[in-house]
């Protein structure tokens, strides 16, 4: 149970760091209730889902622009976790609009092939 909580206090320092620069949702945008739902509804799903692969984004980023491989990677995970738990927090909370999570990078740039 020690281990558990000290990763879970180690994982929220990690990601605590970059929250500055997390924004507002895109479901946001939209204007009717039920558009904003379904939105707020697919883009948790879309997080739960591939949320993991911003390690992998991060850390061939470093790679690729020579950067340091173990901060980026460090990154990706505390993204990752980030995005991951807020698109399950996203998920839950669908039918309250007016409630917004904000995500690593505004929940945006999944996949490498997003950007």
């Amino acid at each position: 149970m020690k281990r558990i909580l000290l990763a879970i206090i180690l994982l929220i320092f990690m990601v605590l760091p970059s929250f500055h620069a997390w924004g507002a949702s895109p479901w946001t945008e939209t204007e009717d209730y039920g558009e904003k739902a379904a939105a707020k509804l697919g883009f948790g799903l879309r997080n739960i889902a591939l949320g993991w692969t911003k390690i992998l984004t991060m850390s061939h980023d470093a790679l690729k622009n020579e950067k340091p491989f173990l901060s980026n990677f460090l990154e990706g995970i505390a993204h990752a976790s980030g995005r991951t738990v807020g698109g399950a927090l996203h998920v839950a909370t669908f039918p309250l609009t007016s409630l917004d999570i904000p995500l690593p990078e505004n929940g945006e740039n999944l996949w490498p092939y997003d950007r």
